[in-house]
């Protein structure tokens, strides 16, 4: 359950942080790449069986003939007030590289992280927690951490991409 871009090519394309390029692999005759983030279900599964409220969600969505994560997408939209969804993690941030990054930066030492934690260990916060970790890699896939504009949009709320180079990373954003 990985998260990936693949992309065709008639020659060989060799790009830094990516996999490939591959011949015949995907299409015959094509050169392939491929890059992305792997087991992102997987950490998708980690954060939600991990938490305490696990367990009632197991059992209502058992009752109700859902997927835990049918019953959380359901549960989402019960909680948000007036404003959209991904409005609910404002406050709450997942950094998804739980187990090293893939590509583009090829690091398999990184770390993830979640920021914004309480000591709630209701419903409300799983679900949350469950948006904030999806928005987080779809934040990654779509960026893919190249600087595409002044704002990366995720899940519907603007996300500030600054215009320097990272201090995070020791390559510059490339435009």
């Amino acid at each position: 359950t990985s998260s990936c871009h693949m992309g065709i090519s008639k020659d060989p394309i060799f790009v830094p942080g990516v996999w490939g390029p591959y011949f015949s692999a995907m299409v015959p005759g094509f050169w392939l790449n491929e890059g992305g983030q792997s087991v992102t279900g997987k950490l998708i599964d980690h954060v939600v069986q991990g938490h305490a409220a696990f367990p009632e969600l197991q059992a209502k969505a058992t009752a109700r003939c859902q997927s835990v994560y049918a019953y959380l997408n359901s549960h989402l939209d019960l909680i948000k007030k007036a404003q959209p969804v991904g409005f609910l993690t404002v406050d709450l941030h997942v950094w998804p590289d739980f187990h090293g990054n893939r590509s583009p930066l090829a690091d398999l030492t990184l770390k993830g992280m979640v920021t914004g934690l309480t000591l709630s260990q209701d419903l409300d916060d799983l679900a949350i927690l469950y948006l904030a970790t999806v928005q987080a890699i779809a934040a990654c896939l779509w960026s893919c951490h190249r600087k595409w504009s002044l704002f990366l949009w995720v899940l519907l709320f603007w996300v500030p991409v600054p215009r320097e180079t990272s201090p995070l990373y020791r390559r510059q954003w490339q435009e």
